[in-house]
């Protein structure tokens, strides 16, 4: 595998992975009415972050976006990947509550921080930069959105 396709490998996973993200708060929309809105307006965000990734896509495949083939670890990536489904799926349960729900919404936006998926690098390139940075900032704002709510349901 080159390096080229490599990195649309990653692209490509990235892409799913927010739209995963996206899907599981829709999930959690249809079954927390009182916060439709709430998840709904993240889940819809998601669909955003999974644009602005997409745009790397072409510019990745015509060779004006570059990145080291290390500068995102797969394993990472597909492990977020897994557990979103696994809690898109759990979100299914009958038991599972609201507050759960909240839980682990923070923690996918937190380990995407922890992680560092976003950090930036010398070598990349700017429209990565500035791509890494809009996510990283998004990222933080729905960490902050779902605590904020996490408390006032508590």
């Amino acid at each position: 595998m080159t390096d080229k396709d490599r990195q649309i490998e990653t692209i490509e996973m990235l892409i799913r992975h927010e739209e995963s993200i996206g899907q599981l708060y829709k999930a959690y929309a249809e079954r927390y009415a009182d916060h439709r809105d709430f998840w709904l307006g993240l889940a819809d965000e998601e669909g955003r972050h999974a644009g602005w990734i997409s745009e790397l896509y072409s510019k990745v495949r015509d060779g004006s976006v570059h990145f080291n083939r290390d500068r995102f670890q797969i394993p990472a990536i597909q492990h977020s990947l897994n557990y979103v489904q696994k809690m898109l799926v759990k979100s299914q349960e009958p038991d599972f509550e609201l507050i759960e729900a909240f839980s682990t919404a923070w923690y996918i936006e937190d380990a995407l921080l922890e992680n560092r998926f976003f950090e930036v690098f010398d070598t990349d390139s700017a429209d990565l930069k500035e791509t890494l940075r809009k996510l990283a900032e998004a990222t933080e704002q729905h960490r902050q959105r779902i605590h904020d709510a996490k408390v006032e349901n508590q």
